[in-house]
């Protein structure tokens, strides 16, 4: 495989690029573990920090405060962005797109940094190859988008190991301790073994390690304490409260309430799902050096010292996948060069493979966000729409895979609209209140039934409880898990005709309810 020029390796990035702004397009709403960072963003977009009183975390703080520092930058600098993109009729959603995207080209930049690097140290094409294999997954393009804490700490990382990459273990230390210190504490269980490996292959002493990691973390602290102390409206470090909160929950009986799994689950479920075929080519990798290994053996290290904590998420791990993926590129290069027609059908073939089950798992992920799907139905329904019974069987939303960044038109009536615990953590955000002056948006928790009467229009997974006063207007189908007879369709159909139907069985659906109309369905109703 002849050494690819820098357009290769350029266009191999922008597929990265390309990838997650499909999943975004697909899959435009966010879930309750972003909505931290979602509603932060839409906070600065909006109101600034000279409206702070207005600022979601103030009513809605979340189990443990997190850090500003990437929201409050992003969204400050795409404000007037937001502004223009609404004088020119878009949505708001326009603007959490707008948002969510620039995290993923900032995302996408920094694995162009790491391919860069390879590139000029591995094996010729191992670069453009572990792009390609990147852009082919599903969930590193997903969730590069995604403003999670793990997704800002994740662009500091990947920068960190194209400092690595490049033989700069000093500079890479400043990144991963940056990461550390404002998005993610548990970035240590990556940098333990990440810092063993550079003091036995001698590439940093232990004095100037120590002296870069201090150094490092006191930058960032200068940098983390003071923001997020003024928003939070008192002094602290978000990430020392989240370790001292996770070492509790990950404590005895406490990590019950998150949700555990076996010891092996990373090697034995969430490896081979998030990398696919990738995964045994990085074992390869491993086992054969193509000077990959000290790479794959920390990411290895890393995903074992997690597994020694009871609760697991596969987004825990997100920093030892482009390691693996770079050892599976470094097998495929070598299989190119070797065997070159051969190996150019082996990579043709294992790209093939990875983008089809990435078909499959967005098929399924489309269906994920049925909150945020129902808000959008019920602001383009209009004041005319039919309703039935609860006990019937309500018409479903018609916008599903469907993205639609107009803005709907403006209410004739105010209304107000409650959003249950169920349809706030699949999908809705700020961004989604289109109607904000007009409509009056709540998600006030632990109402009882009659006050709920209150209400013109519900989002609730609990429409069977609501009879007497409401309506169903529409009904938002959620995915509750693979159909495995959908599943072997969808391939099919993948495979021959490139298109992709959506799969699942009923999840926790969301229905529209509409306070019920004098006479809706005649005398007895």
């Amino acid at each position: 495989m002849a050494p690819p020029d820098g357009w290769a390796l350029g266009a191999a990035a922008a597929a990265v690029a390309a990838a997650s702004f499909v999943h975004l397009t697909l899959c435009p709403y966010t879930k309750v573990e972003e909505s931290f960072n979602v509603q932060a963003a839409h906070d600065a977009m909006t109101y600034g920090v000279g409206r702070l009183a207005e600022w979601d975390h103030l009513q809605f703080p979340g189990v443990v405060p997190r850090s500003f520092v990437g929201s409050l930058t992003l969204g400050g600098l795409l404000a007037p962005l937001a502004e223009l993109l609404r004088s020119f009729g878009y949505a708001h959603t326009a603007s959490l797109l707008l948002y969510r995207g620039a995290l993923a080209s900032l995302g996408a930049h920094a694995f162009w940094r790491v391919a860069d690097r390879a590139e000029r140290r591995m094996e010729p094409g191992t670069g453009v190859l572990f792009l390609l294999l990147t852009a082919c997954q599903f969930h590193l393009p997903f969730y590069l988008s995604r403003p999670l804490p793990n997704t800002f700490a994740f662009a500091l990382v990947l920068h960190g190991f194209a400092s690595w990459l490049d033989a700069r273990p000093a500079a890479a230390t400043a990144w991963i301790s940056a990461a550390l210190v404002v998005f993610r504490c548990d970035v240590a269980v990556l940098a333990l073994p990440l810092g063993a490996a550079w003091l036995l292959r001698g590439e940093l002493s232990l004095l100037r390690g120590v002296a870069v990691g201090l150094a490092s973390t006191a930058v960032a602290l200068l940098l983390t304490v003071p923001i997020d102390s003024h928003l939070w409206g008192r002094w602290l470090w978000p990430e020392l409260e989240v370790f001292r909160f996770n070492a509790l929950a990950n404590r005895g009986t406490n990590s019950e309430a998150w949700g555990t799994m076996p010891p092996l689950w990373y090697f034995a479920s969430a490896l081979p799902r998030a990398l696919t075929l990738s995964y045994p080519l990085a074992l390869l990798g491993l086992g054969l050096g193509l000077g990959v290994r000290k790479y794959a053996a920390v990411a290895l290290l890393s995903v074992g010292l997690y597994s020694a904590l009871p609760h697991k998420e596969l987004r825990f791990i997100f920093p030892a996948l482009p390691l693996l993926t770079l050892s599976a590129a470094a097998v495929l290069a070598r299989l190119a060069r070797r065997h070159r027609r051969g190996g150019r059908v082996v990579i043709v073939g294992v790209l093939g493979a990875c983008a089809a089950l990435t078909a499959v798992f967005a098929s399924a992920a489309m269906r994920n966000y049925p909150g945020g799907r129902a808000l959008d139905c019920l602001h383009r329904l209009g004041p005319d729409a039919a309703g039935v019974a609860v006990s019937a069987d309500a018409p479903d939303c018609d916008n599903v895979g469907a993205l639609n960044l107009t803005r709907p038109d403006a209410p004739t009536l105010p209304a107000r609209v409650h959003i249950d615990v169920a349809a706030a953590q699949q999908g809705v955000s700020r961004f989604g209140e289109e109607f904000r002056g007009d409509w009056t948006y709540s998600k006030a928790e632990d109402l009882e039934l009659k006050d709920l009467s209150a209400y013109d229009y519900l989002l609730t997974a609990a429409a069977d409880q609501l009879d007497t006063e409401f309506e169903v207007l529409r009904r938002v189908r959620c995915f509750g898990g693979l159909d495995y007879e959908a599943v072997v369709k969808t391939l099919g159909l993948c495979l021959v005709s490139g298109g992709c139907v959506s799969m699942g069985v009923d999840g926790c659906d969301i229905f529209i309810l509409r306070r019920r109309r004098p006479q809706a369905y005649g005398p007895n109703a």
